[in-house]
């Protein structure tokens, strides 16, 4: 049986898509920034209309983004995978579009990278990273705090993470500079670190003793309080490839003790993802799993089931255990997608592209262990009784004479 999806058009360059702790809740952030005019900038907050109202979802056109920035609202029923408005807060014109969301593991907060006007960034005082409050349903502003001194206005924030415990919040950008917060006065745990390549990824680990970040080039360990390089881990090569580093996650639960490093081979002819010990730092395993860059990433919040955006348009969801493949959606997007999440419960998972468009998909179940074993055993028997028939056979043969 196929899986479902379904597309549909968010109405601007989508760059985040990040579920709420409510598994029928997204929030999805983007926009064509400053100078792309009729192209809004918005943070959009979505959820399953099971979950709102029975009554039947408006459907959202294929078309082109509005000339004049307008609310939207989403609800997805997860399992007619639809999409309608709960509520949006729209960016001023003269800010960037939101590269990237992170939510509050216990409050109803969440930072966003959003870019201030190019005369602010030019004068040193771009208040890039955006707190907000939610508030019956919608998004209210608190403060913005400065994560870079570049007043190059293509440089901004790439990613952002909370830390387990709710307790911190670091941040990396483009132009390579690590920061740690502590929530919620937003004031710097140490001294910014400045690693002089794009971080592409950030995560704590579940005990919060060190953060894992990749820069292309290197993958580091820091520990949270001292502000020093645990572990370092250089360009990697696989078989013949040579490779970037491109996203990293702790495993957690199922997978917990287990770093998964994403990496993309520079010759845009493979992608793949490797298990390391995190107690010993050993390589574990390392598996191809597309023929095509990787451009998006996430493991669920139990850590069994990871999803991925490819440059050949396709999503994929995995066996994060076994890293062997549980779905496919080719052509999700027209461009390759920019962010995806996967829910809470692992029922739907969420792509979001520069295209314009959000790919709702349905995740199905992986076996668990016991079901496996079940599975394995009723196979062996049935090739058990089947080879005794056979000989019971191959014996009739034999003792008519080799007439059967």
């Amino acid at each position: 049986m196929t899986t479902p999806g379904k597309r549909h058009a968010a109405g601007f360059p989508v760059f985040s898509v990040v579920f709420t702790p409510s598994p029928e809740r997204v929030l999805v952030g983007g926009g064509g920034g400053a100078t792309k005019a009729g192209v809004k900038n918005a943070v959009v907050r979505a959820q399953p209309a099971a979950a709102a109202s029975r009554r039947a979802p408006r459907a959202l056109p294929h078309a082109p983004p509005p000339p004049v920035p307008a609310q939207i609202l989403y609800d997805v029923v997860p399992t007619e995978l639809e999409l309608s408005v709960v509520s949006e807060y729209l960016l001023a014109k003269d800010d960037d579009g939101c590269m990237h969301i992170a939510i509050h593991p216990k409050e109803k907060s969440l930072v966003a990278a959003v870019n201030s006007p190019e005369a602010a960034i030019a004068a040193g005082n771009n208040r890039n990273c955006r707190v907000f409050l939610i508030q019956k349903s919608r998004l209210r502003f608190v403060q913005g705090v400065k994560t870079t001194d570049s007043v190059d206005a293509t440089n901004y924030q790439k990613s952002a993470r909370f830390s387990p415990d709710g307790k911190l919040l670091c941040t990396g950008t483009t132009d390579g500079r690590f920061s740690m917060w502590s929530w919620p006065d937003m004031a710097p745990a140490f001294p910014p670190l400045e690693l002089g390549s794009e971080i592409m990824d950030i995560q704590f680990d579940p005990a919060v003793s060190s953060v894992g970040l990749v820069t292309p080039g290197v993958l580091r360990l820091i520990d949270t309080e001292k502000a020093k390089v645990r572990w370092e881990l250089a360009k990697q090569v696989v078989g013949t490839e040579n490779c970037d580093f491109r996203a990293l996650r702790f495993g957690i639960k199922s997978t917990q003790g287990i770093l998964f490093v994403v990496l993309n081979a520079r010759s845009r002819k493979a992608a793949f993802i490797q298990k390391y010990s995190v107690k010993d730092k050993k390589l574990i395993s390392s598996k191809s799993v597309s023929l095509k860059p990787i451009t998006a990433f996430s493991l669920s919040a139990d850590g069994s089931t990871m999803a991925f955006g490819s440059s050949d348009l396709s999503l994929n969801v995995l066996n994060a255990k076994t890293l062997t493949r549980i779905a496919r959606f080719q052509n999700a997007h027209d461009f390759p997608s920019t962010a995806l999440d996967i829910n809470s419960t692992n029922t739907v998972v969420v792509s979001g592209s520069a295209d314009g468009t959000l790919f709702v998909a349905s995740v199905p179940p992986i076996a668990n262990d016991s079901t496996a074993g079940s599975y394995t055993t009723v196979w062996l028997l049935v090739v058990a009784v089947l080879l005794i028939v056979l000989l019971i056979l191959v014996g009739m043969a034999d003792s008519s004479g080799g007439e059967l």
